[in-house]
C-alpha cells in the first residue's frame, strides 16, 4: 500500500484536453519503469481468453524476463550477497555493457548522474579484487569490520556450495548409469524388428514448443531416420554435456552419428556456455537442407 504521492511505479504527466472548444491541462498517472514492478508480474489470461500471435509472444517474453530477474536474485544475489555488495562478484563486461548502451541511447535518462557513470566506467578497468578493495575502503572503519565478518561467513557458504555441487555431480552420474539400460530398452522398442514406432523422435521433438520452432518442413523427412538421442555429462575435466543423435542409413548424409557439445564455464554457478561444438555433416550431393540455391 503506497503512501500518498510515493508510488514510484507511476509518473504524473500533464496532458492537454480539448472539450467544447476549450483546452485545459490535466494531470494523469502513467506506468513507469521501477524495480517495484517486479511485484506486479505479468498476468496470465484465463484459458478462455484468446491472444493473437503477437500478444502471446509479448506475454511470453515478459514472463521470461520476470522469471530471469527472480532467478538471478534467488540463485546469484542472495547466496553471495556480500560479494555483490563489494563488487567482487561483478563481471563488468557482462553486467554493464548493456547499461552503457542504454545510457548512450536514452538522452532522457537523468537517473544516471555523472559520478555514478564514472564509477561504472572505472570498474571496467579493475580486477575483481581491486573492485572489492575500493568498495570496502570507502566504508567507515567499523562497517569495514562488519563486511569482513560477512566475507568470512561467505567463505563458509561457498565451501558448502562447492560440496553440494560435487555431491550433485556424483548423484547425477549414479542415476545416469541407472537410467542407461532403460533408455537402451526404449531404443530397442522404437527401432524393433516388428516395425517399432515410426517417426518416434521426429514427433517427440515437434511436440516440444521450443524445439519445434527449429524444425522446418525440409527437416522432417530427414528426422524420420533418427533412431535415438543420447546425452552425457561426462566430458572429462570439462563441465558441460553432449547430445548424440543416432541415424539410420539415409539418402541425405553419410554420418551415422551427429553430436552437439556444450562446454560450460567452470567458474560460473549458472549454466553459462563458453563453447559449443557441432559435428560436420557429410551431406550427399544436392541434399543439404541448410542451404538454398538462388539464381543471381
Amino acid at each position: 500500500a503506497w503512501k500518498e504521492g510515493k508510488d514510484v511505479t507511476v509518473k504524473v504527466v500533464e496532458k492537454k484536453q480539448k472539450k467544447k472548444g476549450k483546452v485545459r491541462t490535466v494531470k494523469v498517472e502513467e506506468p513507469t519503469d521501477s524495480f517495484f514492478n517486479f511485484f506486479s508480474p505479468p498476468q496470465v489470461p484465463d484459458e478462455d481468453a484468446e491472444l493473437d500471435e503477437e500478444e502471446a509472444e509479448a506475454l511470453n517474453e515478459q514472463m521470461e524476463h520476470d522469471y530471469d530477474i527472480g532467478y538471478a536474485i534467488k540463485e546469484k544475489v542472495v547466496p553471495r550477497a556480500v560479494n555483490w555488495f563489494t563488487g567482487l562478484a561483478v563481471d563488468p563486461e557482462n553486467d554493464f555493457d548493456d547499461d552503457d548502451d542504454d545510457i548512450d541511447d536514452d538522452d532522457d535518462d537523468d537517473e544516471m548522474d555523472g559520478a555514478a557513470l564514472m564509477r561504472r566506467m572505472a570498474m571496467l578497468n579493475m580486477s575483481a579484487t581491486q573492485r572489492r578493495d575500493a568498495a570496502v575502503a570507502e566504508l567507515p572503519k567499523d562497517v569495514q569490520g562488519r563486511v569482513e565478518a560477512l566475507e568470512t561467513l561467505q567463505k563458509t557458504t561457498d565451501e558448502l556450495h562447492d560440496e553440494f555441487n560435487a555431491k550433485l555431480k556424483a548423484l547425477r552420474a549414479e542415476y545416469d548409469q541407472k537410467k542407461a539400460p532403460l533408455f537402451q530398452q526404449r531404443a530397442a522398442v522404437v527401432n524393433g524388428a516388428d516395425g517399432g514406432v515410426p517417426k518416434f523422435w521426429l514427433q517427440a521433438l515437434q511436440n516440444h514448443p521450443e524445439v519445434a520452432e527449429e524444425i522446418t518442413k525440409a527437416d522432417e523427412p530427414i528426422l524420420e531416420y533418427l533412431s535415438d538421442i543420447k546425452c552425457t555429462s561426462d566430458l572429462g575435466e570439462k563441465k558441460g554435456f553432449q547430445i548424440l543423435f543416432a541415424f539410420k542409413e539415409n539418402p541425405y548424409f553419410t554420418n551415422t552419428e551427429l553430436t552437439k557439445t556444450y562446454v560450460l564455464d567452470p567458474d560460473d554457478d549458472d549454466d553459462c556456455v563458453s563453447e559449443a561444438l557441432g559435428s560436420d555433416i557429410a551431406w550427399k550431393e544436392g541434399k543439404d537442407v541448410t542451404v538454398k540455391v538462388v539464381e543471381k
